[in-house]
């Protein structure tokens, strides 16, 4: 693997892409308004829906693990405390000049060098760090193969890849269906208890309404087990879809936000 330097709207691009990631799965929506240099802390937990957000070590420390840095303390301190005046830009000016962005080599086949290739097979790689079997996975492989955490993983990838390589995604869970079912469940179940206690003949019809609701739980339960989450990206069906996106992406954006090519230790 290669890896460059990059520049502050390269770090940002990457923030952007890794929000909207998280605005689609877990609300279902775009963000609000677009993160810039400018955009507060505070604005950015609230963007995201953290209504507790961590304390600035804590963060400081996520940052770190996300893009494999080790700044210290003081460091996160000068530019996350407080939240409320702290803003994305100091972060972005301070991350481009430790972290890099990584590239895939193209892989050469029949004769010809594929970067599309080279990001399959990085992208077979991660699933087998997660337990995968990468066998089974191929190019005209549906993305909705892998469950939504390894889809996840391989996103945020793209996003530090190429920011801006994966279109809106769709999240689809069983379990959400599940709790509505049972939700649908006790209300059948207090409405027929409620029944019962009024001391009306009908224990058949009780009995009845009360099969409705346990065969509901039964199938939501087999739905989790049997179909758990995954992920829906649009325009995107396959795991070669997925790479050649980043392929190109990457290729469109390398002048613009990376410089000065590095071998990796």
């Amino acid at each position: 693997m290669e890896i460059k330097a990059v520049t502050p709207e390269y770090v940002l691009a990457v923030m952007q892409s890794q929000a909207r990631l998280e605005m689609n799965g877990n609300y279902d929506c775009e963000p609000a308004e677009p993160l810039t240099f400018s955009t507060s802390f505070s604005d950015y937990f609230a963007l995201l829906g953290w209504d507790l957000p961590v304390t600035w070590r804590e963060f400081g420390r996520i940052l770190n693990d996300q893009w494999g840095i080790s700044l210290s303390i003081a460091d996160w301190k000068s530019v996350l405390k407080p939240y409320s005046e702290q803003t994305l830009g100091d972060v972005c000016q301070m991350l481009a000049r430790h972290v890099v962005r990584p590239t895939v080599k193209p892989v050469t086949l029949f004769g010809s060098r594929s970067a599309a290739a080279g990001h399959f097979l990085k992208f077979r790689s991660l699933l087998k760090g997660h337990g995968t079997d990468d066998g089974k996975i191929g190019p005209s492989t549906p993305l909705d193969h892998v469950d939504a955490k390894q889809a996840m993983t391989l996103l945020f990838w793209a996003a530090r890849v190429a920011p801006g390589s994966v279109g809106r995604i769709i999240y689809h869970d069983p379990a959400g269906t599940m709790r509505v079912r049972c939700g649908v469940t006790l209300a059948l179940i207090m409405t027929v208890a409620a029944y019962g206690a009024t001391g009306h003949a009908g224990c058949g019809l009780a009995a009845a309404l009360l099969a409705i609701p346990a065969l509901m739980c039964i199938s939501g339960f087999l739905s989790v087990f049997m179909h758990p989450p995954t992920v829906e990206v649009e325009r995107l069906r396959t795991f070669g879809d997925l790479a050649r996106a980043v392929a190109d992406c990457e290729r469109t954006t390398q002048s613009r936000w990376s410089f000065e090519l590095k071998p990796l230790s």
